[in-house]
């Protein structure tokens, strides 16, 4: 019976160790879950952050495509020209195609007078220092003493520098009347 005995103590001492050496085990892969948790949970932070710039990049990109739109709209060609980067080549819904200088006299040419400029979608892109705007907008106003309402799809790829935002290719495309 003592041999007995002894073999269950054994057997309860073995039990023991082996339970406790299970726990352990188990407290191991929830230590290292735990870890792992803490570790994405950084990285996500870090991501989360990272997030964040962006939407900054986007709602300003946004924002700046807004002012130039009302800045157009009132030809206020110095608001333009701040938007606007030196390199800029603009394509319009008609083919023309312009640089700067050129487009600049083109927003205030008196036979052309836009009303109201404004976006009917907007959609920003930002990759680092580089973001591409497209959407819809809408314009209506006075052509050589005519009225006329436009609708174009366009995309505005802007760059950038030393902490600015510019616009450097704009191109837009001529939608059919709704």
């Amino acid at each position: 019976m003592r041999r007995m005995a002894a073999g269950v103590l054994m057997g309860r001492r073995i039990r023991v160790i082996l339970v406790c050496a299970g726990v352990a085990a188990i407290c191991g892969v929830v230590v290292g879950a735990l870890v792992r948790t803490a570790v994405a949970s950084g990285e996500s932070g870090r991501a989360g952050r990272q997030d964040k710039a962006i939407n900054a990049d986007e709602i300003q990109v946004r924002q700046l495509e807004r002012a130039w739109n009302q800045a157009e709209a009132k030809q206020e060609v110095n608001e333009v020209g701040a938007l606007l980067a030196d390199s800029l080549v603009y394509t319009d819904y008609d083919g023309t195609f312009m640089h700067k200088a050129e487009y600049m006299k083109w927003i205030v040419a008196p036979e052309q007078k836009a009303d109201h400029i404004y976006d009917e979608g907007l959609s920003v892109q930002v990759y680092g220092d580089a973001a591409v705007a497209t959407g819809i907008y809408r314009e209506t106003g006075t052509n050589k003493g005519k009225a006329y309402t436009i609708r174009s799809r366009f995309t505005d790829t802007w760059i950038r520098r030393g902490g600015t935002w510019q616009c450097v290719a704009s191109q837009s495309t001529l939608l059919p009347g709704k």
